[in-house]
């Protein structure tokens, strides 16, 4: 099994196996040898720049797929320095590391001239973290003027000076908010760190702008009731009454592996119910009871 970030492990591990050698000596992987679990040293943080631009003549059917805009995912950055005990990108460290400007925006040429892609959707955790970089990423997506571009963000990271920056960029289709839940007792125990009113001006704010808004729910996650739940109903069917958002996405709680709720369930009230990887889907049956729902 390969931990992390895979790229330059994965490459040293099929080199080792095509030499018929054992892999003691890659870092970042786990593996079995005989009935032992062989958990070998983590791998440091990658220098991004060193990643090449990935073989998306493989992807060509995909991207295509929708022929009016055609559609790739794009990453700027990776991982994430908040806390949220529930989220996978504990794989990150909490830290996060930035692509050069040179090397994001050739991928970007690529994909745009070689793949006549027209819409880019942006993975990158939390894209207005910094916002000298939200205004070079906006300046390079400007230059892009029959294109259009969405990415995500944390409800409390819109501040005026970053609303303004949005608003100055020609070609933004959508934002994309983690919300998590309308309860502000499930967010603090969870540790997002916000409130459910900060969703709420969040929404408000780029809806004003006149932007596309798709908002993330977590339902079942640790403290939820049946009360939370005909909470969190209510305020999307508001939401969607109203037309302040274009899309909801739904999801079940998962602990992912390395999470703190995965490592100590007992803390948050949660019994997993399954180790099964292949049900650690947020669209299947739940994997977990919590204390308040079973």
């Amino acid at each position: 099994m390969v931990r992390g970030e895979g790229e330059e492990t994965l490459r040293q591990l099929l080199f080792v196996l095509e030499k018929d050698k054992l892999p003691s000596s890659v870092a970042g992987i786990t593996y079995r040898k005989g009935d032992k679990i062989i958990r070998n040293p983590s791998r440091k943080r990658m220098d991004l720049s060193n990643i090449p631009i990935p073989a998306y003549e493989f992807l060509e059917e995909i991207i295509t797929s929708e022929p009016k805009l055609p559609t790739a995912r794009i990453y700027s950055s990776r991982g994430c320095p908040y806390n949220c005990s529930f989220c996978s990108d504990a794989i990150w460290n909490r830290s996060i590391k930035f692509r050069g400007n040179n090397e994001f925006q050739k991928e970007l040429d690529y994909l745009y001239s070689n793949m006549g892609t027209r819409l880019f959707y942006f993975g990158d955790e939390t894209m207005t973290l910094s916002q000298k970089r939200l205004e070079q990423i906006i300046n390079i997506m400007n230059n892009y003027h029959d294109a259009y571009w969405i990415f995500q963000t944390r409800v409390d990271q819109l501040n005026p000076s970053i609303l303004k920056l949005i608003a100055s960029s020609k070609n933004i289709l959508e934002v994309d908010l983690g919300v998590e839940s309308s309860d502000d007792q499930i967010l603090q125990k969870s540790r997002k760190m916000i409130k459910y009113d900060d969703s709420r001006k969040a929404i408000n704010n780029l809806s004003r702008l006149g932007l596309n808004i798709l908002t993330y729910w977590i339902f079942g996650l640790p403290y939820e009731t049946t009360e939370t739940l005909k909470k969190n109903q209510y305020e999307i069917l508001n939401l969607a009454s109203t037309g302040e958002v274009s899309l909801i996405e739904l999801g079940c709680f998962v602990p992912y592996p390395g999470t703190d709720i995965q490592m100590h369930p007992e803390q948050y009230g949660v019994k997993i119910l399954s180790t099964d990887w292949r049900r650690y889907r947020g669209e299947l049956l739940p994997v977990v009871e919590l204390d308040g729902l079973s």
